[in-house]
């Protein structure tokens, strides 16, 4: 300009630019110092974990989903060999069969089989507490000890039409994982 005034700087003022990067250096070195606790996190808890479960059988190819379907099928396993003496002697060995199959191939569960799996666990405490509550509030009120021994063993018995239909439900899931 010709009255003397300097010419207006073009660009960013000098104080803004420094306040900019040094903040971005800060998010990068956050964004740094996140990963490594992740890939710390991973290498230090997940990859054991993962080993010590693959050396238990447990697989863990599918995920949570399968750790889940494999936790699934160990309690369904033992709730069918629960019921397997309620059933007819021509149901059992196949509900022996469902049992160990989902005990061992449980971790292959979808996530719709989880969900079937948790249906059919509803329904069957839904259809057995009722008696079981009954028996065991007999037990607990009974004085002679032979009497109350035959109570908490009926206390355990299920209804066959109860394990039937759990075996039903279960033999479905097993079916589809195999």
């Amino acid at each position: 300009m010709t009255d003397g005034q300097p010419m207006p700087s073009k660009g960013m003022n000098p104080i803004l630019k420094w306040l900019l990067i040094g903040c971005g250096t800060i998010c990068l070195l956050m964004i740094l110092a996140l990963a490594s606790c992740v890939w710390f996190v991973k290498k230090q808890v997940v990859d054991p974990a993962r080993a010590e479960m693959q050396k238990q059988g447990i697989d863990v190819s599918h995920g949570l989903t399968g750790v889940a379907g494999a936790s699934m099928g160990k309690a369904a396993a033992l709730t069918l060999a629960q019921a397997i003496p309620s059933l007819p002697a021509e149901e059992q060995a196949k509900a022996k069969q469902v049992a160990e199959t989902l005990a061992e191939k449980g971790s292959k569960m979808s996530q719709a089989d989880i969900e079937a799996f948790s249906q059919a666990m509803k329904r069957y405490q839904e259809a057995v507490e009722p008696q079981r509550k009954a028996r065991h509030e007999a037990m607990w009120n009974e004085q002679d000890p032979t009497k109350k021994a035959q109570l908490a063993q009926e206390a355990l018995k299920v209804d066959p039409k109860d394990a039937h239909q759990l075996l039903t439900d279960l033999q479905a899931i097993a079916d589809r994982i195999q």
